[in-house]
């Protein structure tokens, strides 16, 4: 990225900022100087076709950011103060609300962690010699003890996680393999201790099968 932005000719210290306190300048540049440099870093397709919503003066919000934001907050099934996978159906079901889009913010930032979490994991898997295991029919990639694992224990994020994977592994030049992602956490319910494992298996028709299971320690 520092890369990216230093072919684009733009300060690094001026791209940490939000988008809306951005100079002016910038702003008018950027979507040109994406197009003419991205390509050099194999990024294709940085734009798509979508649909925004006007809500008042100020609120602009895309279609993407909703699916992103409710999905989010439907995967938030279980928090800390103990909500259950219902409560949060009905918040994800307000944050499509006009009048609630405190709601949907609240999705969009939980989205965003979860990206980052996808490119941490992502990245170390791929950089750190022997995260990913192969074997001579598939490769497999397990997390433990991970800070992350909340985040990524959810089957759309675990999706994406796979998803990157096959795409980095693809970028690199491996040749494809059905990939199993294993993710290790802990919940502690009374006395009883358990431990939750999710796989996903990754095609190169990009097909998943999903599954998991637990097991008591």
């Amino acid at each position: 990225m520092q890369l990216l932005l230093a072919r684009m000719g733009f300060a690094r210290e001026e791209c940490k900022q939000k988008f809306q306190y951005m100079s002016v300048e910038i702003k008018h540049r950027m979507k040109d100087m994406f197009e003419q440099y991205l390509p050099e870093f194999g990024l294709t397709d940085f734009y798509y076709r979508g649909f925004l919503l006007l809500h008042g003066y100020s609120s602009k919000i895309s279609a993407a950011d909703v699916v992103y934001g409710v999905t989010a907050l439907l995967e938030s099934s279980v928090e800390s103060d103990g909500s259950s996978g219902s409560k949060q159906f009905g918040i994800a079901y307000d944050a499509l609300s006009l009048n609630k889009l405190d709601k949907l913010e609240t999705g969009m930032r939980q989205a965003i962690k979860v990206q980052r979490a996808v490119l941490r994991q992502g990245s170390t898997a791929i950089t750190k010699k022997g995260s990913i295991r192969s074997g001579s029919k598939f490769r497999w990639v397990k997390l433990e003890d991970s800070a992350d694992t909340k985040l990524l224990c959810h089957p759309q994020a675990l999706t994406k996680f796979g998803y990157f994977l096959m795409d980095a592994l693809r970028e690199k030049g491996a040749r494809m393999k059905p990939l199993m992602r294993l993710l290790h956490s802990r919940a502690e319910e009374g006395l009883n201790r358990w431990h939750l494992w999710e796989a996903s298996t990754w095609c190169s028709s990009r097909k998943c099968i999903r599954y998991c299971f637990q097991k008591r320690s």
